[in-house]
């Protein structure tokens, strides 16, 4: 199992847009951020969830994230104090894209997905969505405009959140999951 690895952080300041559907959970884009043929980190499970990390293929920008699906039960974030509480810096963060075939095919979209095996775990909180991808404690996080990732010892991107969620956003990510805290 290949997670994402941490390699730079762009201190920018980037404009977070997020939209909750009914069809997709989540989805969180950097403004003008666009990259033609994008690669792909997806946590998937096809009967549980699938989690999609968009990055640009030169820099490893993150660009995207998004939760388009979620089959499992929602558990309550009652405290984010202690993984909050490691050191952070503000920027988003660039990935080592060693994961994607350098020679891949620009005519070839299955080349530009990375498929990894496993199940993400949902939290939420009053305003505050954890997407868990993986258990590893929490050494450090980044984060931008109410978008936090969080990183293992290893530099490997192990959560992320998407705060100050409007009392609005909350009911419509509980619509499209479709079950109840």
């Amino acid at each position: 199992m290949k997670k994402l690895e941490h390699i730079k952080t762009l201190a920018n300041a980037f404009d977070v847009q997020r939209k909750v559907h009914r069809h997709v959970c989540l989805s969180v884009t950097f403004k003008d951020q666009i990259s033609p043929h994008p690669l792909y980190w997806r946590l998937d499970d096809p009967k549980f969830n699938l989690i999609e990390i968009g990055i640009e293929p030169y820099t490893g920008q993150l660009l995207s994230f998004t939760v388009a699906n979620y089959n499992g039960r929602i558990s309550p974030l009652e405290s984010v104090a202690e993984s909050y509480s490691r050191p952070s810096n503000d920027g988003i963060p660039c990935f080592n894209t060693d994961l994607w075939q350098t020679d891949r095919d620009a005519d070839d979209v299955s080349a530009n997905f990375y498929d990894v095996p496993g199940r993400c775990r949902i939290l939420l909180g009053v305003q505050r969505l954890r997407v868990e991808l993986f258990p590893d404690q929490i050494s450090y996080n980044l984060k931008t405009d109410h978008f936090v990732c969080e990183f293992n010892e290893a530099k490997e991107l192990c959560a992320i959140s998407v705060t100050n969620l409007t009392p609005n956003e909350v009911n419509k990510l509980m619509q499209s999951i479709g079950t109840d805290t």
